[in-house]
């Protein structure tokens, strides 16, 4: 058993680190596993804390850093990450959930979901976004993937989380749902262009699944293309389309709703000022 403090342990860690991440990632990243291993929060600390570690801690901690040390993500490494205060499962069936879907999730929530809503959401991957709308709001929500991998994940998510989501495995490109009368379509499809790829982290490109990351330059909105084409068949008069992007993108998106059955289309920035969401209205009848 070996004893040292919090603090000395954190420092340590981030040294460690400190080769492949930045010294405030690095920072972030021992805090994390710290909070993992023992079960203390990052605010805690920087107190000096005392902590006995055992031997099969020391075992796991090696195991973690040779893990982090070959790029794979935190996320992956422990197997879960946090979305708007829920935990999911995370391994490399799917994309890990980031900071600007849950922009997006609740960007949706303040406009108003209710336990009312009925809603498609296209790529669920880990069920992040279709699963916390259904926890948050209480709403209906059909979940589709092409991936049954990411669909297993999505299921196993969605069962420890206690959420009641219709899961359908299906090629959107290809496939027409018996779907329709929904109030909302969301999606955080692939976007990111197939030639950024070269500038992008080794842990993404490494370790996260590429079908749900790139597009091809020669068709980058094929996904949201085919999603324009189906929402005014899915959806019911005012229904809303709710849309993650690439920050290039935005206005390329939006001119997919440009038609006269479409209003209220805009594009709204994530917290750090870059084009993130697209919005779209289906006009009512009347």
């Amino acid at each position: 058993m070996r004893v040292t403090t919090t603090n000395i342990l954190r420092k340590k860690f981030s040294s460690n680190l400190g080769s492949i991440y930045e010294p405030r990632e690095a920072g972030k990243i021992a805090s994390i596993v710290i909070e993992h291993l023992f079960g203390i929060p990052g605010t805690s600390q920087l107190l000096h804390k005392e902590i006995n570690i055992s031997t099969e801690q020391e075992l796991t901690i090696n195991k973690i850093f040779n893990r982090l040390l070959k790029h794979e993500p935190i996320q992956y490494v422990l197997g879960y990450t946090e979305f708007y205060g829920h935990q999911f499962q995370t391994d490399a069936r799917a994309l890990i959930p980031r900071p600007e879907t849950e922009e997006l999730v609740h960007y949706m929530l303040t406009l108003g979901v209710s336990h009312n809503s009925r809603i498609l959401d296209i790529g669920t991957g880990t069920g992040c976004i279709g699963i916390t709308l259904a926890l948050e709001a209480g709403c209906k929500v059909f979940a589709v993937d092409v991936d049954t991998d990411a669909l297993a994940l999505a299921r196993e998510n969605a069962a420890s989380l206690g959420a009641e989501i219709e899961f359908i495995q299906a090629d959107m490109l290809t496939t027409q749902l018996n779907i329709s009368s929904l109030d909302i379509i969301v999606s955080n499809p692939p976007y990111v262009p197939e030639p950024s790829k070269a500038s992008m982290d080794t842990r993404v490109i490494d370790f996260e699944p590429p079908q749900a990351l790139f597009v091809s330059e020669q068709n980058p909105l094929i996904f949201y293309q085919r999603i324009a084409n189906l929402a005014a068949e899915y959806l019911a008069p005012g229904g809303q389309v709710f849309l993650e992007i690439f920050h290039l993108s935005g206005p390329a998106v939006m001119s997919l709703f440009q038609g006269p059955q479409w209003s209220q289309v805009l594009i709204k920035k994530d917290l750090q000022g870059k084009d993130r969401m697209v919005k779209a209205v289906l006009k009512s009848s009347d």
